[in-house]
């Protein structure tokens, strides 16, 4: 096996992170090797620039899988990110020194939501274990009547799915933090309740 595929976890040499995504993806379903591959990317364990080099690499003659793990990284290439803004930096930065201090439980950036029609979604921050995330509202790229109505239209889709998002702005998160915490918070530990009541009529 390449070097590059090696790497060591106390002291025993095993297949590296990238290259078992690859394995992985000519004995897995289709949908599967997405939600792994999403999943690995949104918790920030896996980076999509480091899996597609190894992919272009290897190649996909001959191996099984190869051609829909190629096509799902074209696709993830392709969709509009927004991790690099000045917005989405201090957001992050927020949520994790709020986990951190125990304010608010580990989050997900950019974790993926697949809706019933096979469509994903991106919400900004996730909290799976409360189906809630946390969106960012630019008011340059949202002010319009079409903007305001596909906003409208994705809160809708997480409402069939059972998640809510909840919306803000960076001024909530420059002047506003602490604030923004606790109501974050207190959204989740309602989420939590109405989830545990859920599963225990279910």
């Amino acid at each position: 096996m390449d070097r590059r595929d090696r790497v060591w976890r106390s002291g025993i040499p095993v297949t590296s992170l990238p290259r078992t995504v690859i394995d992985l993806a000519g004995v897995l379903t289709r949908e599967r090797t997405r939600a792994i591959v999403t999943h690995l990317l949104a918790r920030r364990r896996l980076s999509l620039q480091l899996l597609s080099s190894r992919m272009e690499d290897l190649g996909t003659q001959g191996r099984r899988g190869a051609g829909d793990l190629a096509e799902l990284l074209v696709e993830l290439k392709g969709r509009k990110r927004h991790v690099d803004s000045g917005a989405q930096r201090r957001l992050e930065r927020l949520l994790l020194e709020a986990a951190k201090q125990g304010r608010l439980p580990t989050p997900y950036f950019e974790y993926p939501v697949q809706l019933s029609n096979g469509e994903w979604r991106y919400p900004d921050a996730g909290y799976p274990d409360h189906l809630t995330g946390v969106e960012l509202l630019s008011y340059e790229h949202h002010a319009s009547l079409p903007a305001f109505a596909h906003d409208l239209d994705r809160n809708l889709e997480f409402l069939e799915e059972e998640w809510f998002l909840i919306p803000i702005t960076d001024l909530h998160v420059r002047n506003e933090p602490d604030r923004l915490v606790d109501l974050i918070a207190k959204v989740l530990s309602r989420r939590e309740v109405r989830n545990v009541h859920r599963t225990q009529s279910g």
